[in-house]
């Protein structure tokens, strides 16, 4: 590219940012003072502000109805100006279709009925569940019901339906380069990978001619039918763009005085798409925005059966943590918003959020987990690409123990060296010994551990009074301790070192316990 070409390029995409953040701030500006109108006149057609005559009823319905499809205009508008910017953000999962398509119609019914349209649900059962965004497939399918509503005489019908999909009309193939180019997943396109949802009306019709115009931004086909409810030709644009984000295609059938048939595709859940498609999505995004992201990958050498109430619990814990993240068999994939240097930081969040869900339900899976972290780049990247370099600097959790770092405080020489040995076993390579609390602050000054495995009762300073004195310090507050006491029947556990913890109190006796409690908190 010459320099030239260069300067060009560089002022279109100026020229871009400047119309996508007049738009978003247009948008914004226009939202508030609307919902102040919408509020006030629900105010008063509820008789909150006193009596109103069935004439007032009549204008002020119909400024309400005004009201809701500026409110919808705006939507649009939000929704192209996000998706340009590389803001919109979905939430695939496993998702049940028909539930998304029944909300979809309960929304738009009130309107069909006021043209006294037939509108029939026809759902094949048991369809298998889909990967996509729920809120959004029921948004494509508002945008395609209030389309045919529009463009459907009074009286005529309109039928959504859903079924396995066999075959994607030709050109259609999300695993055409074309698909790749725009950043979507390469998907298997066998006959049970697809669902096809579609919406059929007996309106006006689409001439040929406007098959592919009638999905651009702003576009509107001479079709009149409903002049009242025209929108700003943003619907279909904004369909096509959250279909294939999410792995499929939209295209439509129809012929001009009989009717139309819309259809799009969404991909079958299965755990492996969903994990590809996660990252597929975020690099889409990061591509847009130029952000990046970490991908850490967390691999178990351990049955699927056995896993999986551990990777239900994760899912959980990682997304109350602004993880994304999705998991298939042995393999969990969990993306963060972390620079380079803070790689390793999301790891090791990761790795805690991993502990505790093994911790109550499968603790001796925690050391057949291992631990892969990889930085997206700015150049372009595939998930599977993305997913090797992750694997290729994976690290067990055995190797992560050997790093770290305890001290045990008893003045029993016994106890000291029974209590070595079981954290030996657990793979932790530096094990100090102090043989009091004066000996446990002077070895702090010198490094700090992760753990501390500590007595209660000891001549000159106790163990209580050894915890309060690490909790008084910001620099040992936060060390994780486990009291191991010949005394542990009179507690079950003590305060913690951060609020809502509490620190466990196990016997002399009980080393399996303690192994326990080490492989979790270290």
């Amino acid at each position: 590219m010459t320099s030239s070409e260069e300067e060009l390029e560089s002022a279109h995409q100026a020229q871009l940012r400047l119309k996508d953040e007049f738009l978003s701030r247009v948008s914004h500006e226009l939202r508030s003072p609307l919902t102040a109108v919408y509020q006030f006149v629900t105010i008063l057609l509820d008789g909150l502000a006193g009596e109103i005559n069935d004439e007032q009823r009549e204008y002020l319905g119909i400024v309400l109805r005004n009201v809701k499809q500026l409110q919808a205009m705006i939507g649009d508008l939000l929704d192209v100006s996000r998706s340009q910017s590389g803001k919109l953000v979905l939430s695939p999962r496993e998702m049940i279709l028909s539930e998304s398509i029944g909300a979809a119609v309960d929304t738009v019914l009130p309107t069909a009925q006021a043209k006294n349209l037939s509108l029939l649900i026809q759902v094949a059962e048991s369809l298998p569940a889909a990967y996509a965004d729920p809120l959004r497939v029921q948004q494509i399918v508002v945008n395609l019901v209030d389309n045919a509503i529009k463009f459907t005489p009074e009286g005529g019908w309109i039928h959504v339906g859903a079924k396995v999909f066999q075959q994607l009309p030709e050109g259609l193939d999300p695993s055409s380069e074309k698909a790749l180019a725009e950043g979507l997943p390469k998907c298997n396109t066998g006959a049970d990978s697809w669902l096809e949802v579609s919406v059929t009306d007996s309106g006006c019709g689409i001439g040929e001619e406007d098959y592919e115009r009638i999905f651009q931004q702003l576009y509107q086909s001479g079709r009149t039918v409903d002049q009242s409810r025209m929108g700003l030709g943003l619907g279909l644009f904004i369909c096509r763009d959250l279909v294939t984000r999410q792995g499929g295609r939209i295209w439509v059938e129809s012929r001009v005085g009989e009717g139309s048939t819309f259809f799009f595709t969404l991909p079958v859940y299965s755990p492996e798409h969903a994990v590809v498609s996660l990252i597929q999505d975020r690099l889409v995004r990061a591509k847009a925005t130029g952000e990046t992201f970490s991908v850490v990958v967390v691999e178990a050498h351990a049955a699927d059966d056995a896993l999986r109430p551990v990777w239900e619990r994760l899912l959980v814990a990682a997304g109350e943590k602004t993880f994304s993240a999705a998991y298939a068999g042995k393999r969990f994939v969990a993306l963060a918003a972390e620079s380079d240097s803070q790689g390793e930081f999301a790891r090791n969040r990761l790795r805690r959020l991993a502990k505790d869900a093994c911790f109550p339900v499968a603790p001796e899976l925690c050391r057949a987990l291992s631990y892969g972290v990889a930085v997206s780049r700015a150049d372009a990247e595939s998930a599977d690409e993305l997913l090797a370099r992750a694997n290729a600097a994976a690290v067990s959790e055995p190797v992560l123990m050997a790093q770290k770092r305890l001290i045990i405080v008893d003045d029993d020489e016994q106890g000291r060296r029974l209590i070595q040995r079981v954290m030996s076993s657990l793979g932790v390579h530096s094990v100090r010994m102090a043989a009091s609390g004066p000996e446990l602050f002077a070895a702090l000054r010198e490094e700090l551990p992760d753990l501390i495995v500590l007595d209660i009762q000891m001549p000159g300073m106790n163990g209580h009074e050894v915890i309060g004195r690490l909790k008084e310090n910001a620099g040992t507050a936060a060390i994780p301790i486990v009291v191991v006491s010949g005394y542990a029947g009179e507690y079950s556990e003590l305060d913690g070192i951060t609020p809502g913890t509490a620190i466990p109190v196990l016997g002399k006796l009980d080393m399996k316990e303690l192994r326990r409690w080490g492989q979790y908190l270290l």
